[in-house]
């Protein structure tokens, strides 16, 4: 696996894995998140980490049917 991306939660030992780089599951971060936001709720980084990471799954999504569009007319 040494030239891909590793999706993992955060156990510890998927971090000695060789892999080209990590990356924490979306899943897994925002319950996480979720957890922070029920235990800290005065805090607001939480939930405002979530919603950056919501917005930005959103426009991926967005771009991604755009790009489907405009791929089909030329």
């Amino acid at each position: 696996m040494p030239k891909s991306v590793l999706v993992t939660d955060c156990w510890p030992a998927y971090f000695n894995v060789e892999a080209r780089t990590h990356q924490l599951c979306t899943a897994h971060l925002l319950r996480e998140l979720v957890f922070l936001k029920d235990k800290y709720p005065l805090d607001q980084w939480a939930q405002q980490f979530s919603q950056l990471i919501t917005d930005s799954l959103s426009l991926r999504k967005e771009n991604k049917a755009t790009k489907n569009k405009v791929d089909k007319v030329c």
